[in-house]
């Protein structure tokens, strides 16, 4: 296998609802102009090999991909624990960890509607002052199950405890990319499970009154009346990385505005940022890259061997006017 690999993640939009306007995004790039050399020059050169995970995985596809690359479980690849790790927090490698990402949650509104739905995290803006604030209304509750809290940064916190031990919770991203109901997320068959709903429950009455929450609606801010668990699990041994991976999140924040708003667009625009760094990282090295795509469930690998072979780009390119390639590749980009 090739020393360095590329990673992408949302190269692919593979989710059924979404994948018509995102082509169709992509579509009209391509009559202004768009061209993707950096890609094509991958595709010319192998024919890609595609797995594909469970749609209703926990798990979405770019953390398959990194956590196998990695040495850990792939169906529950404790993030968070790696993270305290590199922090130097004590009992990063003894206890269970998770991410907790101070979240909005979106209650019923009007008769008949039961959903409660999970906000762009991103949206909240939390500043430091606000998120020890919050925290240390909150550590009380946490502390009478035994779990601690830490402050990474405003955004997302970590929490460790033995109640931790086999809850499995997508990221948030994930939620919100397929649709953001919280209750099919919601964890239900770990031991831990009934003490985060219960946490959860108190944590919107305590946060409902909260100062640091008056001060951020007078600002025209959303409030913060939940949580958000992920990355749960335990580390134990060190990882031990199987290639030099780079990760190309160009796709990454575009994507989520495109499953949250519609909008492809941004999206497509940016390929052309991220076909240019491509380029640029195939053309500096004497062995090209491998290079994964990713979607929601969807992997697509472009591995090459020593001995190159017969790309299905290529031949497409010989069977096809530059317009149908362009429809093809839009094609091989929102496969849903």
């Amino acid at each position: 296998m090739p020393s360095q690999q590329l990673l992408i993640p949302h190269a692919l939009v593979d989710d059924a609802e979404a994948a018509p306007a995102a082509r169709a995004a992509l579509s009209t790039a391509f009559k202004n102009g768009l061209l993707l050399p950096g890609l094509q020059s991958h595709l010319d050169r192998v024919t890609p090999r595609t797995r594909r995970l469970d749609a209703q995985g926990v798990v979405g596809a770019d953390e398959d991909v990194l956590a196998r690359a990695q040495g850990l479980d792939p169906e529950t690849p404790p993030w968070a624990a790696l993270r305290a790790r590199a922090l130097g927090l004590p009992n990063a490698s003894a206890m269970a960890w998770a991410f907790l990402t101070p979240a909005h949650w979106v209650l019923p509104q009007g008769v008949g509607q039961t959903q409660v739905s999970l906000s762009d995290p991103g949206q909240l803006r939390l500043n430091e002052a606000e998120a020890r604030a919050l925290c240390a209304a909150m550590q009380p509750y946490f502390s009478e199950d035994g779990l601690t809290l830490h402050i990474d940064t405003p955004a997302q916190w970590l929490v460790c405890g033995a109640p931790l031990q086999g809850l499995r919770s997508p990221a948030p991203e994930r939620v919100l990319a397929l649709g953001g109901d919280v209750a099919p997320w919601l964890p239900s068959t770990s031991p831990g499970a009934p003490l985060l709903r219960r946490l959860q429950n108190e944590m919107q009455m305590l946060l409902y009154t909260h100062a640091a929450n008056d001060a951020r609606e007078s600002r025209g801010l959303p409030s913060v009346n939940s949580f958000w668990l992920h990355g749960c699990g335990a580390l134990g041994a060190a990882p031990e990385p199987q290639n030099d991976w780079t990760v190309l999140e160009f796709l990454r924040e575009p994507a989520l505005r495109g499953y949250t708003q519609g909008d492809w667009r941004a999206w497509a625009d940016a390929w052309r940022e991220l076909d240019a760094r491509l380029q640029a990282t195939t053309q500096a090295q004497t062995t090209p890259p491998g290079l994964v795509l990713c979607g929601l469930h969807t992997i697509v690998t472009l591995e090459h061997a020593e001995r190159p072979s017969r790309g299905l780009w290529r031949r497409l390119r010989r069977r096809l006017q530059p317009n149908r390639q362009n429809a093809a590749l839009a094609a091989f980009l929102c496969p849903a």
